[in-house]
């Protein structure tokens, strides 16, 4: 139900959550693959982003109560 609300909500773009997991895993990436680039910064950042990501989807559901939404 939480998914077809994020996914119908145009406050959400679909592309972001996929962005930041992947920035975040350069260093796992880096570990199999020896040529792969690592961004030292990314696995912070990518964390506090996904954070404040699910924070924001938190407070989206609890303004916008789930059974006023039709799905």
């Amino acid at each position: 139900m939480i998914s077809a609300i994020l996914y119908k909500s145009p406050l959400f773009a679909k592309w972001i959550a996929s962005a930041v997991y992947l920035l975040a895993q350069t260093e796992l990436f880096a570990t199999t693959i020896s040529d792969f680039p690592v961004i030292s910064w990314a696995g912070l950042y990518g964390s506090l982003l996904w954070l404040l990501w699910m924070i924001v989807v938190g407070v989206y559901l609890i303004k916008n109560r789930v059974d006023q939404i039709a799905i």
